[in-house]
């Protein structure tokens, strides 16, 4: 249950600290890397990499359940799959996927959408 005060550490992300071009440097990404971001929040790391990664990028993101009870950040600022979705859907990702993982997580998994002109022709021989 929320007591509506703030949790111990709570204040300035984590993300503020880091230098985001020094990550994505590290991290190598081709056009083809599959990423997992790990409590996505408001998405400072999979909107960058998303932009990286391109068509072919496969982006997995592992977020904490809106649930009153249980480990992980206050409930004010879980995200639920629907508002993962939300925040990668403008960069040109799609949902393929939400799995449940355990009582407190969920993973979305997420494509980059392709126009129409680039879907796939398959053509089959008639024999």
């Amino acid at each position: 249950m929320s007591t509506g005060q703030e949790p111990h550490g709570a204040g300035r992300s984590s993300f503020e600290f880091v230098d985001l071009n020094r990550v994505l440097h590290t991290l190598s990404l081709l056009p083809s890397t599959v990423f997992l971001d790990l409590g996505c929040g408001r998405g400072n790391y999979a909107i960058p990499v998303a932009e990286f990664m391109g068509p072919r990028g496969k982006l997995y993101i592992l977020e904490f359940k809106k649930v009153e009870d249980g480990p992980g950040p206050p409930l004010s600022v879980r995200l639920s799959p629907e508002e993962t979705e939300e925040v990668v859907a403008p960069f040109g990702f799609v949902k393929d996927r939400v799995t449940d993982v355990g009582p407190f997580h969920y993973l979305l998994a997420a494509s980059m959408a392709r126009p129409a002109s680039a879907a796939p022709v398959i053509s089959v021989k008639k024999g």
